[in-house]
């Protein structure tokens, strides 16, 4: 069972409406350590990404605007479960 570490961390770094102003945040889980990690980026194209060496963390996705816990939940073991 997944304990999605660093989830509201994510959550909160999320904005609550897309700002329209280029910023999103990218989505990566990690699935050894069972890790959320988020990163937020300004790019109108959200071309810039995070590229780890460890091919066990994997990307989920790159949010605009905040969605529910439950909702970012099931993207992650959409993703994850790939890997499993």
């Amino acid at each position: 069972m997944r304990k999605y570490y660093g989830l509201h961390t994510a959550l909160a770094e999320m904005p609550e409406h897309d700002r329209h102003n280029g910023l999103y945040v990218e989505v990566c889980y990690d699935i050894d350590n069972d890790e959320v990690l988020a990163e937020v980026y300004v790019d109108f194209g959200e071309g810039t990404r995070t590229i780890y060496d460890n091919p066990r963390i994997v990307r989920i996705g790159n949010f605009v605007r905040r969605v529910s816990a439950a909702k970012l939940k099931e993207y992650i073991d959409e993703v994850a479960d790939f890997y499993i």
